[in-house]
């Protein structure tokens, strides 16, 4: 079977913590953002290729903690999955299948 490796993302602001998982990656196709702690939302999702090139954008409902998004119309590839949690972007590399 395909084995799913979840990738954590935690950065620090005055104090405060914040994580996101992206999983699978690698993917083929459907990658789920989900915020670990309670008070993180996920406001924006940002899809770059490793050049900067903005390939897709996202904004997600408010209060959302979870987002699934596909980039299965994307060429295999290395992607950059920015996440805006209303004050800060954490940046995830994800490996497209």
């Amino acid at each position: 079977p395909e084995s799913v490796k979840t990738i954590t993302v935690a950065y620090s602001c005055l104090g405060g913590r914040s994580m996101f998982t992206a999983s699978p990656n690698p993917t083929t196709g459907d990658v789920l953002i989900e915020s670990i702690d309670k008070k993180t939302n996920i406001k924006q999702i940002d899809i770059t290729d490793k050049l900067g090139n903005l390939k897709k954008r996202i904004m997600v409902g408010l209060d959302s903690k979870k987002s699934k998004i596909s980039i299965a119309e994307l060429p295999a590839d290395i992607y950059i999955i920015r996440i805006f949690d209303g004050k800060n972007w954490v940046s995830k590399k994800v490996v497209k299948n």
